[in-house]
């Protein structure tokens, strides 16, 4: 696993988050934030994607 920190922000491997976050775990969070959806009080912000001119991609 590699950490690499760059002016304060932490990345991560996904190693490391399955360790820490549980499949249970991170299940039950994302329900809960379709029910605060739900209920209007969270918001999901969407996503603007571009072409970046590799493989296709967006």
């Amino acid at each position: 696993m590699t950490d690499t920190q760059n002016d304060g922000l932490l990345i991560v491997g996904e190693d490391l988050c399955e360790k820490l976050v549980g499949r249970a775990d991170a299940f039950e969070a994302v329900e809960a934030v379709f029910a605060a959806m739900a209920k209007g009080d969270a918001y999901n912000f969407p996503v603007i994607r571009e072409a970046i001119g590799y493989a296709d991609a967006l």
